[in-house]
């Protein structure tokens, strides 16, 4: 009966030292795959602060942007697009294409290569000088005749 009971106990030794093993090693795969888990997630919020950085940065260089679209007069714009869609739509391209065609390019070429570029800075000085005049004269007849 000792005997039978030693079979036992060596018999219950085995199997829980058998148990241990396989306890051993799915906790040995189970800590392989938490460290690996670990290292995604790690990798994966260093990936979430680079990407927020990078953002945040785009988001600097494009405030401007945004408040100047914001401060633009849209119903302006868009009736502006529509003058020009107009204008265009009503330009016979065909005509147009003609006669750049017989634009003798050679003599055009020569003329600017000849121009005065002091003189003709003076010459569009004066212009802009007596369009900005014209301008305020014709604001000033607006201001009178709204009386």
């Amino acid at each position: 009966m000792k005997q039978q009971q030693t079979q036992e106990q060596t018999m219950d030794k085995t199997i829980d030292q058998t148990e241990l093993a396989k306890l051993r090693r799915s906790l040995r795969s189970t800590r392989i795959f938490c460290i690996l888990s670990s290292l995604l997630t790690a990798c994966l919020l260093a990936g979430g602060i680079f990407c927020f950085a990078a953002i945040r940065q785009a988001a600097v260089k494009v405030k401007p942007i945004l408040q100047q679209i914001t401060a633009l007069d849209m119903e302006e714009l868009n009736g502006t697009v529509d003058q020009l869609n107009a204008t265009l739509e009503s330009v016979d391209w065909k005509q147009l294409s003609q006669t750049i065609g017989q634009l003798d390019m050679d003599s055009i070429n020569t003329a600017i290569q000849n121009l005065d570029t002091a003189e003709l800075s003076k010459a569009l000085e004066n212009l802009n000088s007596a369009i900005d005049t014209l301008e305020k004269i014709s604001q000033a007849f607006q201001k009178l005749t709204q009386f």
